[in-house]
């Protein structure tokens, strides 16, 4: 919907509010343009300007800019220039959008720690996806030893170099493996009797949890943080984008679902591990 009044009188509750605005100039000269000569600029100029001022001065539904409406100019930009900043607002990214990605990486993370605590076997390949910070860097314990079972039911790592071996010990002892032995390059684990792997691993379960409820209200702050600064008439990188007042609020309770969402996505899997480590 097109006028000088749409965003203040006729629709004031839109979503989007597009306020389009050139110089007299430019609007002039495009005017020119369209009556082909038939007027002269400078009586454009000044029919422009007149209406300008009898608009903004009209005493019903005045020509006014609202303060949630996004500011477009227009001088120097061509119609399909134009068209392209319209469009990108009818879809803005909006930090919801990105706080709901960083959501989903989040459980995706905290997930996968709750999959990788080893039930009542040893798994070779939950070992092998373990990593180990070594010289500043994470590096997958694959990538830095051998990993095997012996005849006595023993994981065996080998550590490539023997400065490895220390640093390699107390990730798997967190997995719920029993340190048997360690030689210069090698450390020996068993399994924790049932009762002890069991109450200590819920205890990793439940930690784990903890931490990705953390990483769920950190994404969430962040996101408000965000939404303060756009609340406040200030813009984001592109020039453009604000929001009011009540689209704080709508974004606000929409990320309150949207982590609560989360939270019990993480909890379901929680309870998953749980149930399986019962099996123990």
């Amino acid at each position: 919907v097109v006028g000088r009044d749409i965003t203040s009188e006729v629709l004031p509750h839109a979503e989007i509010k597009i306020f389009l605005t050139a110089s007299l100039e430019s609007r002039a000269q495009r005017k020119y343009h369209e009556c082909k000569g038939k007027v002269s600029l400078e009586e454009l100029k000044r029919e422009l300007s007149e209406r300008d001022e009898r608009d903004k001065n009209r005493s019903l539904s005045p020509l006014k800019k609202t303060a949630d409406s996004y500011e477009i100019d227009t001088t120097d930009l061509s119609l399909a220039e134009v068209i392209e900043k319209i469009n990108s607002l009818l879809d803005p990214p909006l930090p919801i959008t990105f706080s709901a990605e960083l959501l989903e990486k989040e459980l995706e993370i905290f997930v996968g720690k709750l999959e990788r605590i080893r039930s009542n076997q040893i798994s070779l390949e939950t070992i092998r996806g373990l990593t180990i910070i070594y010289q500043g860097e994470r590096k997958p314990l694959k990538t830095i030893s051998s990993l095997r079972i012996s005849p006595s039911n023993e994981l065996v790592i080998r550590a490539f170099e023997p400065q490895l071996t220390s640093l390699i010990t107390e990730p798997v002892r967190k997995m719920g493996y029993k340190l048997e032995g360690i030689t210069k390059n090698e450390a020996y684990f068993t399994l924790l009797s049932s009762g002890e792997s069991r109450e200590k691993l819920t205890r990793d379960v439940k930690s784990i949890t903890e931490e990705g409820k953390v990483a769920f209200r950190q994404v969430r702050q962040a996101f408000r943080e965000k939404i303060g600064v756009l609340a406040q008439g200030k813009s984001d990188k592109r020039g453009e984008l604000r929001i009011s007042a009540d689209q704080k609020r709508k974004y606000e309770i929409e990320m309150e679902k949207l982590v609560k969402d989360y939270q019990e996505k993480l909890i379901r899997a929680e309870e998953k591990k749980i149930r399986e480590l019962g099996k123990i």
